[in-house]
């Protein structure tokens, strides 16, 4: 990693700490069975126990990153992507690997059961997370968000670990990574695909986020206990925010990276994916409240329009790379060409310190027979005035 400013380097420091942290004392309040820390507020997601664990070692992660303990920050990251992984296939083909519980029992589930404001809580109804279809929060499992989530940061953490290419060297199967694509693998990839997962941990927490405070997202039901918690909500983007910051920092050009374009589409898509799937989800929970003489109505109403919504950041995305592309490619060929024009000028000043170190007087003319050097001996020796040799030809 170059050498990051001091004012990133306290980001990305201030970032790990608070992940570190984050995790430790929710992993030390499920211990002593601190409810309000483990959910902030009654009936929001809580941070399930792995979770935690993974926020602790991401943030030990980041830190390993920063101490340029690359090897480190790759096991770290694989065992948050690990996590994440197995959580998300249990959800997707409904099985139960037995990791939800395997460090602690989940007890929230039956305390919000047995509360006072039970009563009050809707019943259990399938929610809609990444096209998984959740029909009832289960004890001690990560939500498909939060999964998606992990499995963005474990990736991040990984690959800017793999930047380094002693550390690729030293990771058995790169050598045979690379020759199946052909030795194109560049520094830059690996780079590329740590600051995209960085981006779409950003946009995940981003979106709970806006859902949280303009109170669209149904989270405070008890069937959408299995979101993102508030506190992984704001963890997530400060987490990408870091990584990003590592991954600027990595690349080996000085101006815009290539991955730039891609990133920022893939983060615009997840948003509008994202969105479009939180009002589908609160649509349909509406239509369930409504009589069927005005469902007809609201659905022809709010269904397109939130079908636009998806569209138009699809669109937006795509847009985007490829205004962003064409820029980059413009940056990088007026950069050639600042390259070339100061390296024709440091050979004209060199061809022109050689002329003037002789005691000859000496001209150079082009293929067309033009002047375009001389040397003050051969001013002197014609008796041509210094003002006037920029009117020389070769006539």
């Amino acid at each position: 990693m170059q050498n990051p400013n001091r004012g990133v380097t306290l980001a990305i420091a201030t970032a790990a700490l608070l992940s570190t942290l984050l995790g430790l004392v929710v992993m030390v309040a499920w211990h002593w069975q601190v409810i309000w820390i483990i959910q902030t507020i009654p009936q929001t997601p809580p941070i399930h126990y792995n979770t935690a664990l993974c926020f602790l070692l991401g943030g030990l992660g980041l830190a390993s990153l920063l101490r340029g303990r690359r090897t480190w920050a790759v096991g770290l990251g694989g065992s948050v992507a690990l996590i994440g992984i197995l959580t998300l296939a249990q959800s997707v083909w409904g099985v139960d690997l037995g990791i939800d519980q395997l460090l602690m029992q989940d007890y929230i589930p039956d305390r919000l059961a047995q509360s006072s404001d039970a009563g009050h809580l809707p019943g259990f109804g399938p929610v809609q997370q990444l096209f998984i279809t959740v029909e009832r929060p289960l004890p001690g499992r990560a939500s498909p968000n939060a999964s998606l989530g992990l499995i963005f940061l474990g990736t991040g953490l990984v690959f800017l670990g793999l930047a380094e290419g002693a550390v690729r060297r030293r990771l058995a199967g790169y050598r045979a990574i690379r020759e199946a694509f052909g030795n194109r693998l560049e520094p830059s990839i690996p780079t590329g695909i740590a600051a995209t997962s960085a981006v779409g941990l950003v946009a995940l927490g981003v979106v709970a986020l806006m859902g949280y405070l303009t109170s669209l997202s149904t989270a405070y039901d008890w069937r959408y206990l299995t979101g993102l918690s508030i506190p992984s909500a704001v963890m997530m983007p400060l987490l990408g925010a870091a990584l990003l910051l590592l991954a600027w920092q990595d690349d080996p050009r000085q101006s815009q990276p290539r991955w730039v374009p891609y990133s920022l589409a893939f983060g615009m898509a997840m948003v509008s994916l994202l969105l479009w799937q939180a009002l589908m989800s609160w649509y349909r929970r509406l239509a369930g409240q409504l009589p069927e003489a005005v469902v007809a109505q609201v659905e022809a109403l709010m269904v397109p329009a939130i079908h636009m919504l998806l569209i138009s950041g699809l669109l937006l995305a795509l847009l985007t790379v490829g205004v962003l592309y064409f820029y980059g490619r413009v940056q990088a060929q007026a950069e050639r060409l600042n390259r070339t024009n100061a390296q024709l000028g440091q050979a004209n000043s060199l061809l022109q310190a050689t002329l003037d170190s002789t005691a000859d007087g000496i001209v150079v003319l082009d293929a067309q027979g033009q002047i375009t050097h001389w040397n003050a001996r051969f001013l002197q020796l014609w008796g041509i005035p210094a003002g006037e040799a920029g009117h020389l030809t070769g006539a």
